[in-house]
């Protein structure tokens, strides 16, 4: 996955745009969570805060649709069939802007 404001994560392209797509060695990790709609996973509730989208491809073209909305419960996903979800995209933050994100684990042992 490529970042726009980083150059040795989008090789290639420009430094401009609009969002930051999220660099991470664990792509498929995420991509799964989101296709799957892994009820179990911290990538969709911080992403949903981030006001992330999702582009998905197929072979009769391809869709942008907002994050919040897209699971409709667990393992319930709006994924189409014979769709691909090909890139999150997460909006930069406006300037001196920064969330955080804390882990809470209900079944997590002391």
């Amino acid at each position: 996955m490529r970042n726009p404001h980083n150059p040795a994560h989008n090789p290639g392209g420009s430094s401009s745009g609009s969002a930051v797509v999220l660099a991470t060695g664990h792509a498929d990790a995420i991509g799964g969570n989101l296709a799957f709609a892994e009820p179990h996973a911290d990538p969709p509730a911080l992403l949903v805060a981030a006001e992330a989208e999702l582009r998905l491809e197929a072979a009769g073209g391809g869709r942008t649709v907002p994050l919040d909305g897209w699971i409709r419960g667990a393992y319930d996903a709006d994924l189409r069939p014979g769709e691909l979800l090909a890139e999150v995209r997460i909006p930069l933050p406006g300037p001196r802007t920064a969330f955080a994100y804390e882990r809470f684990k209900a079944l997590e042992r002391p």
